[in-house]
């Protein structure tokens, strides 16, 4: 190729566009395009914290609580039982209501300590419906609630599913006969357990009479508290 031929074909070849400050315009457009990624990247908020927002921000409970809450997501372990604590008041029967709305999304727990925080007879109806789904819990504590005769009831056929169990605290619950007969059935399908704390409940001696025949088959039961039950010599024996 002759030297007019190829600089004839250099003054055709086009010229990438500038823009007005001598820049190319494809690189004005990709700079554009990562600047606008970058902002929408900044109002994007981490993944983890979107869902924490979503899960407990909006809740009727106590800020300690909701803390409690949102520690739990990382450490499967969820401690709220007031005495000697630093939460700022009782669940109650509301708080309780709450609760039992979030609990069954908390799929990692593997421990639940509920005790003296008041729930009562409605706070355990709503509970009982939570705990049939939380099949990983291996320790609960829901002593000293006053949940009552009719609710232990239910919370016993929650538990008959919770075979992963190996702790067990319903003391001082105002558990009576009929109710103990039924924590009775649960307990034989939670082979699992080597804990159990039934102390300081009406149970007396047809309760115990029930309990006795479930305990027998509980081979890994290692602590068993039964004090102040009202069992009488005939429970007793």
């Amino acid at each position: 190729m002759d030297q007019g031929a190829a600089e004839a074909g250099a003054a055709a070849a086009p010229m990438p566009a500038h823009d007005a400050d001598g820049r190319f315009a494809s690189d004005a457009g990709l700079q554009s395009t990562t600047a606008g990624a970058s902002a929408a990247d900044d109002q994007m908020p981490p993944v983890e914290e979107k869902r924490t927002a979503d899960i407990f921000e909006g809740l009727d409970l106590d800020e300690g609580v909701k803390e409690r809450l949102r520690a739990a997501l990382e450490t499967g372990e969820l401690d709220l039982d007031t005495r000697g604590s630093k939460l700022g008041s009782k669940l109650g029967p509301t708080g309780a209501r709450v609760l039992a709305g979030v609990l069954p999304s908390m799929t990692n727990l593997v421990t639940l300590d509920l005790a003296n925080n008041n729930i009562g007879p409605e706070g355990a109806s709503a509970l009982a419906g939570a705990l049939s789904s939380m099949r990983n819990l291996t320790t609960l504590h829901l002593g000293r609630n006053d949940i009552g005769p009719e609710e232990a009831s239910a919370l016993a056929g929650a538990l008959s599913s919770m075979r992963n169990l190996t702790t067990l605290h319903l003391g001082r619950n105002d558990i009576g006969p009929e109710e103990a007969s039924a924590l009775a059935g649960a307990l034989s399908s939670m082979q699992n357990l080597t804990t159990l704390d039934l102390e300081v409940n009406n149970i007396g001696p047809e309760g115990a009479s029930a309990l006795a025949g479930a305990l027998s088959s509980m081979r890994n039961l290692t602590m068993l508290n039964l004090g102040q039950i009202d069992i009488g010599p005939e429970g007793a024996s």
